[in-house]
């Protein structure tokens, strides 16, 4: 016979509690419906957390709430039924809250609890447990509450005003009752701190307190205690006033309720600086540290007030560079306080200068990559004669050719002459040994200069450009180099200096080598003996408007001078010292002022501005239509100091990307400065001041590097560098400025003198705020944004500038501005004139 059939009995069963059992018994038929006996029966449960079986026997054991199938299997036959284990409550006991003691009207701390259980003791969960205030005039909330798996429902339970108060729960008609005691709270002052305030601005803070009595309370100081000058408590505990000072001080408050009772809490009290109040053409300086933690905070008297916030590097010798963050926050209420600022594309300068670009942009595109190249040459040129004169002092004392009297008669050019060239390739290893030679006879020659040229010459340069070069130097040039360069030596008596047409020269170059007038060619056989200016063929050609090589050339007779000066400045220091010749940045920074000067005086002889005199945009555009080969060595120093200070981040003594063009306009820019610097003051240039600075600083007794810098101006890198840094800060405004002892520029308005060179790269104008970027268009950001908080974080070199720009929305806008900086770094902060195009 074969199981078909499996019936379980008793088919339907309720346990009401957990741990209560049923005894189930399985009856087998088979297919014609015969009871089956000795066939074996497996049971199970479908929900072991509800109900447990016996595989063997069938015994059912309650575990939890719920229904549960109870199978029996018999081979491959199977019943089911059903079991359900409904909890009843039999019990109801509390677990905590009873007996307690509470403060009036508070919450009691510990919360009213019971567990509801069953028969067998078990906890029954999810059963409504009905909690009721029954005397006192408390409540309660929940009202209902479930129990949980633990079989336990808990209330808060909030104190009426009565001593004794009482509170029910109930669930499925069983009841436990709750007795607490209630006393009036301690007094306490629930005010944590007490809000910063602002000397000069209106404050105020509402103290609160609880406990007590609770039918009023009375502020006032503590014994001894006092609050900042300006500052006042009333009684129903407000702290107002005015702030007179700023500092931190600790003021004991005391309150006292109806009783008599009181209490104290010692608050600390902050009072930041006053706001800045700047006037146009104030300028102050902020020590970040010193801000911490209120930063500063600016309160506009009018709408389209313009503040300017420079981050500026004050180590010269330092190759790094550091954080330099600021965070603006609006004070609340105001939708859009301060507007960050830029130049944008289309609105940075006026049409004319568009047009005077676009007419010429070709050629100064040209002469720009022309003096990348340059650079990179006299950069590399300047590490080879360091590198020279480290191995010709270590073979011992150094033999210099002596400078020949002044007043020596000049000699008739000799010719041809046998040029020697030195090996100008980076992995030389000899710099004196003669490389290769040239035989070159003289095209042109005045009283100053003798014009060389290969005699195998294929292509022989312009002979008039020649003369035009070198009678530039004569009639501008010569002037500058002996009034500001005390001159040049003359180590082989003919009273000129040789200019050698050098087609060896890619592009359009020109430099010089010092060994040729330092050293012998019995110590140094590369030695020409004589001052030398090397210029490649391209420096002749003055095609499509091309005159780099007019004011060039007394870039290069500068080198002649200060190099000659530099080896004859070591051995007057004893021979001693790593470094001879000045730093990059020192030595191409103030051969530029020799270019800048020689072209300003002749710009001044054709009808130019005066060389003292302020040059603005206007001029520079007049010059330029007129191609004016005058004003060329003008022009590649707005175009210098363009490449140098629109980068970010940039450098004044290194480049901080390894850049090209950076050190000549940032090295002139900070010398043209600390020239404006000497020289005048608020009132105007003293051209001989200019001039004394400049001889000092080539002066053979001067120290090389910063120390000779220093020694000059009587100050430190640091001092001259946060000067040069506030006159950047409020170029274009010089004529605004409330303090006359403000450092500023006095010879170029740099914001309308570089607006030539400015488009289409890099956009932004002098001095190139980093607040947004050049593409932004401000008009099209909405006032709610402008209105949030917003950061601007950046970095700036060891001795370089980043400058942050904004203008108030509205009169009274205010904004705190929190500022973080690297070690080194000063952060100025101004009120000027908002630029044109900005």
């Amino acid at each position: 016979a074969t199981p078909t059939t499996v019936t379980i009995t008793p088919a339907s069963v309720t346990l009401n509690a957990v741990g209560d059992q049923q005894q189930y018994q399985a009856q087998v038929l088979d297919q014609r419906g015969r009871a089956m006996s000795g066939v074996t029966v497996t049971w199970s449960s479908t929900q072991p957390g509800v109900a447990e079986v016996d595989r063997a026997t069938g015994l059912a054991t309650a575990a939890g709430p719920g229904t549960a199938g109870i199978r029996a299997v018999a081979q491959r036959v199977s019943g089911e039924v059903t079991l359900e284990v409904v909890q009843v409550p039999v019990a109801l006991e509390k677990t905590q809250g009873d007996g307690e003691v509470g403060f009036f009207g508070e919450a009691l701390a510990v919360s009213p609890a019971v567990r509801v259980l069953d028969a067998n003791g078990h906890p029954a969960p999810g059963k409504g447990v009905v909690f009721e205030v029954t005397s006192g005039g408390g409540s309660v909330f929940p009202e209902v509450a479930n129990t949980g798996p633990d079989g336990e429902a808990r209330t808060e339970w909030t104190m009426g005003e009565d001593s004794v108060q009482t509170l029910s729960a109930s669930a499925s008609g069983l009841t436990a009752e709750f007795t607490v005691t209630a006393i009036e709270p301690p007094l306490e002052i629930l005010t944590d701190s007490l809000a910063w305030g602002r000397a000069t601005l209106d404050y105020l803070t509402v103290l609160s307190a609880k406990g007590g009595s609770r039918m009023g309370y009375v502020w006032s100081l503590a014994d001894g205690a006092a609050l900042p000058g300006g500052l006042e408590i009333t009684a129903d505990g407000r702290i107002q006033g005015t702030p007179e000072e700023a500092g931190v001080s600790e003021v004991e408050v005391r309150v006292t309720d109806s009783n008599g009772r009181d209490t104290t809490t010692t608050f600390g009290l902050r009072v930041c600086d006053a706001p800045l109040g700047l006037e146009v053409g104030d300028v102050t300086t902020v020590d970040p540290e010193e801000l911490e933690p209120c930063g500063f905070l600016v309160v506009a008297d009018e709408a389209g007030a313009y503040y300017r916030v420079t981050f500026a590097g004050l180590n010269g010798e330092r190759r790094a560079s550091w954080q330099a963050n600021l965070l603006m926050e609006p004070l609340p209420g105001q939708t859009a306080a301060f507007r960050p600022t830029v130049a944008r594309r289309g609105a940075r300068r006026p049409a004319e200068a568009d047009q005077d670009w676009a007419a010429t942009s070709a050629a100064w595109s040209e002469m720009r990559e022309i003096e990348r190249a340059n650079e990179q040459l006299h950069r590399e040129i300047r590490r080879q004669e360091a590198e020279l004169m480290r191995e010709m002092m270590a073979r011992g004392p150094l033999e210099i050719l002596p400078d020949r009297p002044v007043a020596q008669a000049r000699r008739t050019a000799v010719t041809p002459v046998t040029f020697k060239l030195y090996d100008r390739s980076p992995g030389a290893t000899n710099r004196c040994a003669v490389h290769q030679t040239v035989v070159a006879d003289v095209i042109a020659e005045n009283d100053d200069f003798i014009v060389y040229e290969d005699v195998e010459a294929t292509s022989p340069v312009s002979v008039e450009n020649a003369n035009r070069i070198i009678d530039f130097y004569t009639e501008h040039g010569k002037e500058i180099i002996e009034r500001y360069f005390g001159g040049v030596s003359d180590v082989n008596g003919d009273g000129k200096i040789a200019l050698l047409v050098d087609a060896t020269l890619p592009g359009v170059q020109a430099f010089v080598w010092s060994a040729d007038f330092t050293f012998p060619a019995t110590s140094c056989p590369a030695s020409n003996e004589m001052e030398l200016v090397h210029m490649s063929v391209g420096g002749f050609d003055f095609g499509n408007d091309r005159y780099w090589a007019l004011s060039a050339l007394v870039h290069e007779v500068k080198h002649v001078s200060s190099m000659y000066k530099r080896v004859v400045n070591h051995r007057l220091r004893g021979g001693t010292g790593e470094n001879t010749f000045h730093p990059v940045w020192i030595e191409e920074g103030t051969a530029e002022i020799g270019k800048e000067m020689s072209s300003r005086l002749a710009w001044e002889r054709a009808g130019g501005p005066a060389a003292g005199a302020r040059a603005f945009g206007d001029t520079m555009r007049i010059a330029l239509r007129e191609h004016a080969p005058e004003f060329y060595g003008v022009f590649s120093m707005m175009n210098r100091t363009v490449l140098a200070f629109s980068q970010d981040p940039n450098g004044i003594t290194f480049d901080p990307g390894d850049r090209l063009a950076p050190l000549y306009g940032s090295g002139w820019h900070f010398h043209r400065f600390l020239r404006d610097w000497a020289a005048g003051g608020g009132a105007g240039m003293d051209m001989a001041g200019d001039e004394a600075l400049v001889t000092a600083l080539n002066d053979s007794l001067t120290a090389p590097g910063v120390e000779g810098i220093e020694d000059v101006m009587g100050m430190t890198m640091a001092e001259m560098l946060h000067a040069h840094a506030i006159a950047m800060t409020v170029a274009g405004s010089e004529d605004v400025l409330i303090d006359d002892a403000t450092p500023r520029f006095l010879s170029y308005d740099f914001p309308t003198a570089t607006e030539i060179f400015i488009n289409p790269d890099p956009p932004g104008r002098y001095p190139w705020p980093r607040t947004l970027t050049g593409d932004d268009d401000l008009s099209s950001v909405p006032a709610a944004v402008l209105g949030e908080e917003q950061r601007f974080n950046g970095r700036v070199t060891s001795n370089g500038i980043r400058v942050l720009d904004f203008e108030a929305m509205e009169a009274g806008a205010r904004a705190v501005f929190r500022v973080t900086a690297g070690p080194e770094v000063s952060v100025i902060v101004a009120r000027i004139v908002k630029p044109p195009g900005f």
